[in-house]
């Protein structure tokens, strides 16, 4: 992860030293969502493999992460024609599309955020006297 964070930060600043740029610059958005896709598919395959947690989607992150998942894939290729390939008024007509995304992104946070607000059923709140057990 941090050899790939490290060429993902060369990468970034070369780029942005030697191309000027118009509205949406595609080829950055592009590496850095397949870089973010990855890290996430990493992330949960170690939540996956994890022993400790029986229900992978009982916890906060699960949601955060599937959240940015499908934001990032939902919404890869309008940014990737939107550099490149498509008109402003082509833009203005499949842009909802993002918008659509960013909304299911909002809600899988909230579902997050929810979740870790609520206190956990697995911690134990007894007090228990031991002098009463002699």
């Amino acid at each position: 992860m941090l050899f790939a964070s490290a060429v993902f930060l060369v990468f970034i600043i070369s780029y942005y030293l030697t191309v000027k740029f118009r509205n949406i610059d595609s080829i950055p958005i592009g590496f850095e969502t397949i870089l973010i896709l990855i890290f996430s598919f990493y992330y949960l395959y170690e939540e996956m493999n994890d022993s400790s947690t029986l229900f992978i989607y009982s916890k906060y992150t699960f949601w955060v992460i599937i959240g940015i998942v499908l934001y990032l894939a939902g919404s890869f290729f309008i940014y990737i024609f939107a550099g490149s390939f498509l008109t402003k008024t082509e833009i203005r007509e499949y842009w909802f599309i993002t918008n659509i995304f960013t909304i299911i992104k909002n809600i899988f946070f909230c579902i997050g955020i929810l979740i870790h607000t609520k206190p956990s059923k697995n911690k134990l709140n007894y007090h228990l006297d031991l002098s009463s057990l002699n």
